[in-house]
């Protein structure tokens, strides 16, 4: 996430400044510039937020100020948003502490080309007509003093106006803007190197995490069932975000999360959550979405930007790993039915006995010859070489024949 230095500066100092940032290597600078109240009233809180458009997750802006800025100096956490370079004279912005203290001393009453391009619109809003001003220069002050910045053709003039007006004699003072380029030069050059020192902490945690990531992703490919998948991948995510909220949703109940937000994670792979500090992520395999995973309110939201990429490299994998596992429990299933099958397989196979090629048998007696020489009744036979047992009776043909004799040996008696 890229981000620009916002520099917050009264309107009486406004054209210096920027002056100053047409710089080139102030291109990362942002100018704000708010009303010259010279602390009636102070700049505040809320004022400075709406202006800087800022928050937790950005950089805080920069303020330079003196008694205009006195609210946000003694309001409780404004440090977030606003960082306050505070000035005992806003003058100090156009040249040295010691040159202003001496210049005071001297009764000088000090304006800058910003103030003096208003002068009349000043004196009114002091609520001074042309006699009161008179008078209240005349017991305050010895002379008026134009710290001259150079960067308005009409200074000159409006000087010797306001001196004609209120009627104290004046001085202009070239300064130029050396000293104020100074003053933000240093600041924002603070600001980058504290930048720097941030990306290059951001670079290695990156590192760490990305390390952290291909341990798990080894983790992952070890797995067979998809609750170990599951479990993994949300340990994973767990570790490298610290959300206060990880929840993984499957397809089957989608329904628990709004369809519209459902279908944009599911075609763009990931989704803000409402509170801007998280996302819903696809976790998908051949174009296939095996569920999502519900990150919010990470513990770096500043760094969601690279918390996403990050999760988006490595969702393809825990996708996959879903999808493995998914293919693996079935094949699973598969063959501990196809296993299943096979037992009662062997179990009818051993309940058969088969007899197979040729059989020696008398055509006179019918007994069979077994392995040892010796003739054997066919029912002998058969019981031993196969699972068959005999009832016996008789076929009708062999009735006849017997009932026939029976009445022979009758009639004999």
């Amino acid at each position: 996430m890229t981000s620009n230095l916002k520099l917050l500066i009264c309107e009486n100092f406004s054209e210096e400044a920027r002056h100053v940032l047409t710089d080139a290597s102030f291109a990362d600078v942002e100018l704000l510039v708010f009303p010259a109240r010279c602390g009636r009233p102070p700049i505040t809180p809320a004022e400075v937020a709406e202006l800087a458009k800022t928050s937790a997750k950005n950089s805080p802006a920069q303020l330079f100020g003196s008694c205009c800025a006195s609210d946000l100096m003694n309001t409780p956490g404004s440090e977030q948003y606003c960082k306050v370079n505070y000035l005992q004279q806003c003058f100090h912005l156009t040249c040295s502490k010691s040159m202003v203290d001496e210049l005071l001393k001297e009764g000088a009453y000090l304006i800058t080309p910003g103030w003096l391009a208003g002068w009349p619109e000043k004196i009114k809003e002091m609520g001074f007509d042309r006699a009161m001003a008179r008078d209240f220069f005349e017991q305050s002050v010895k002379k008026l003093v134009l710290l001259d910045t150079g960067i308005s053709e009409d200074s000159d003039k409006q000087l010797q106006e306001l001196s004609e007006f209120v009627a104290i004699p004046h001085q202009r003072i070239p300064v130029g803007l050396d000293f104020l380029q100074m003053i933000l030069g240093n600041t924002i050059e603070k600001w980058h190197v504290n930048k720097l020192q941030a990306d290059l902490s951001l670079s290695q945690k990156r590192v760490a995490d990305y390390a952290m990531a291909m341990d798990f992703l080894d983790k992952l490919a070890c797995l067979e069932i998809e609750q170990d998948p599951v479990a993994t991948i949300k340990e994973l995510f767990s570790m490298l975000f610290a959300p206060d909220k990880l929840e993984f949703i499957s397809d089957a109940a989608h329904g628990a999360i709004c369809e519209d937000h459902w279908e944009s994670a599911k075609k763009n792979g990931f989704m803000l959550t409402d509170s801007g500090d998280g996302f819903l992520l696809a976790l998908h395999s051949q174009e296939r979405v095996f569920g999502m995973l519900k990150i919010d309110h990470v513990m770096f939201p500043a760094n969601l930007d690279n918390s996403l990429n990050l999760a988006l490299s490595v969702a393809g994998v825990c996708g996959l790993a879903l999808h493995n596992a998914a293919i693996a429990k079935d094949l699973k299933s598969e063959i501990t039915e196809k296993a299943k099958l096979i037992k009662e397989l062997h179990q009818a196979i051993s309940e058969i006995k088969n007899l197979r090629g040729i059989i020696p048998i008398c055509s006179y007696c019918k007994k069979i010859r077994n392995d040892e020489g010796a003739w054997d009744k066919l029912e002998d036979y058969l019981l031993e070489h196969s699972d068959a047992e005999f009832t016996h009776g008789m076929c009708p043909h062999c009735y006849e024949i017997q009932m026939k004799k029976m009445d022979d040996e009758e009639q004999l008696k």
